[in-house]
């Protein structure tokens, strides 16, 4: 929830906006890795996409127990 000022795309799919290059190099070290590759796909899930990212983000405890 941060102001863009300055935005970081992700250097592989560019369809990406980060607030920071923190927020850049965690996301491309964890979940954007994966979702890049399918970027294209994804974008069309809509609110859907908000529970894909829970699931593929969230351990599998916090799941189970929440």
């Amino acid at each position: 929830l941060t102001s863009i000022v300055i935005p970081y795309v992700c250097p592989q799919c560019s369809h990406v906006l980060f607030c920071s290059e923190h927020c850049q190099q965690r996301a491309l070290a964890s979940y954007h890795q994966y979702e890049c590759k399918h970027i294209h796909i994804l974008k069309t899930l809509g609110i859907a996409f908000l529970a894909y990212r829970t699931l593929t983000i969230t351990d599998h405890e916090t799941l189970w127990t929440t």
